[in-house]
């Protein structure tokens, strides 16, 4: 589904196992400051050079609440979500899961796009850079009472890469997720965030 311009509301959807083969968003792509909130919507199997399952460029505003985005794949960046550009995004109990990509396994923000996150789940997303998360370029993230479990890469930032942006933490668990789980600047918001090497059973 392809989105210019205006206001969206999508609820209660299935967007499941669609390809956009050498183009970017495989579920969704929103562009051209295109306003838009999901809510309870499961974005499922797609596959696409960028934004696997949600691509969303050009001061494209996302709001997602109580969505699950599984199993995407991203050939580039952002298996579950790529957002670009000014695309600021706000999610709330949401499951980011099971997304790969070859950076931003889960969630891949870029080029002065903001993530703010509450009650959400990062979970056994991977990739070669940013297993969880993956921030670029003057795009800061906020996680409140978050899950960031069992995400991987082959090399450091399991979680989350940071990469000129930082990451600002409140009451969220992370584990399972390599040694270094967050790379790049991070602040801890209110020393009640809890990080271990292996997820409780």
């Amino acid at each position: 589904m392809y989105i210019s311009g205006g206001t969206s509301t999508i609820t209660d959807c299935s967007i499941s196992n669609n390809r956009a083969d050498e183009i970017n968003g495989g579920g969704l792509y929103f562009y051209n400051a295109s306003n838009f909130m999901l809510g309870n919507c499961i974005i499922q199997g797609n596959q696409a050079v960028q934004g696997g399952g949600v691509y969303a460029e050009d001061g494209s505003l996302g709001n997602y609440g109580g969505c699950s985005i599984l199993s995407n794949l991203a050939d580039d960046a952002g298996g579950g979500i790529c957002a670009l550009d000014n695309s600021d995004m706000e999610l709330e109990g949401c499951v980011v899961g099971g997304n790969t990509a070859g950076s931003g396994g889960g969630l891949f923000c870029d080029q002065n796009t903001d993530t703010d996150m509450s009650g959400c789940t990062i979970e056994l997303n991977s990739a070669l850079e940013g297993g969880g998360m993956y921030n670029n370029y003057y795009s800061n993230s906020i996680l409140t009472d978050c899950q960031v479990r069992d995400n991987s890469t082959p090399g450091p930032g399991g979680a989350m890469l940071n990469i000129q942006c930082s990451s600002l933490l409140f009451s969220s668990v992370f584990c399972g997720n390599g040694t270094t789980p967050i790379e790049g600047e991070w602040t801890d918001g209110d020393g009640n965030n809890d990080f271990s090497d292996v997820c409780p059973a």
